[in-house]
């Protein structure tokens, strides 16, 4: 599985500093003394570190009135992100680092109606230029187009519509690109009623070439997919199971074969 974050972040995969000095590194600040996991001034909390295991998940650093405006993620003891909040406890920003701790990619929010982060903004360092992306979709289309660029041979396939097609439809090359079909295409499952909305950028980007084909798990399904989608090559691959479970040690396992599809 390829993180799209981690992916630019080209972060270490395996733990290169301990947690006890990890946690040093964290807490060594003028005036502050430590206390177990948490780091205190004139006797108040302000840094408080949270274990997954013997590893730090995350770090909160607390302003004088105790409230939490920022949290530092770690990956293999290694700072991953950081989010940024207000003083009513809103996502504002989520920064992301490089392997020498240099912010790489910010995201930048603001609260909908529904008091959730809503996502405005992506920037990405990329040399001594920012790339700025106002859509998620944008930023996944440039991330395929960076693993298209470094694989002739790749092949993309869509396992979620409502995230994936808009991401090839930005895309700016062109890769064999199949979507997988779990369900109906239809709310009442009968071909003359209207196609979910999700589905309906396929027959325009299927004309585009940016979709090769569909896959479904049933050749009714794959001809039913065919007829409304109005795409000339679809596929059914069966869904089908093992009797029997074969536990490969993770070491033994070969590079680029499936383990499974679920």
């Amino acid at each position: 599985m390829i993180n799209i974050f981690q992916y630019f972040q080209q972060l270490p995969d395996t733990q290169q500093v301990n947690t006890e000095k990890a946690l040093d590194q964290i807490f060594n600040q003028p005036g502050l003394i430590r206390k177990e996991n948490n780091a205190y001034l004139n006797e108040r909390a302000v840094i408080q570190a949270h274990l997954y295991g013997s590893r730090i998940y995350y770090v909160d650093h607390l302003d004088q009135y105790g409230f939490t405006v920022k949290r530092e993620f770690y990956r293999y003891n290694h700072l991953d992100y950081t989010e940024f909040f207000d003083d009513k406890a809103q996502l504002k920003m989520r920064e992301f680092v490089d392997q020498n701790n240099n912010p790489l990619i910010r995201e930048y929010f603001c609260q909908s109606n529904q008091n959730k982060p809503m996502l405005t903004l992506i920037e990405m360092k990329k040399g001594f230029k920012t790339v700025r992306f106002e859509k998620e979709a944008s930023f996944q289309a440039y991330f395929l187009d960076c693993l298209a660029e470094r694989n002739a041979q790749a092949v993309f396939y869509c396992d979620r519509c409502t995230q994936v097609l808009p991401a090839f439809e930005k895309m700016k090359h062109i890769v064999p690109s199949y979507v997988i079909f779990h369900s109906a295409l239809t709310p009442s499952g009968y071909l003359n009623d209207q196609v979910y909305s999700v589905f309906k950028p396929v027959t325009e980007l299927a004309k585009a070439g940016k979709i090769r084909g569909l896959i479904s798990s049933t050749k009714r399904e794959s001809k039913d997919a065919a007829e409304v989608l109005q795409v000339s090559h679809s596929y059914d691959i069966p869904v089908t199971f093992t009797s029997s479970e074969d536990k490969i040690p993770f070491s033994s396992r070969t590079p680029g074969k499936i383990i499974a599809v679920a």
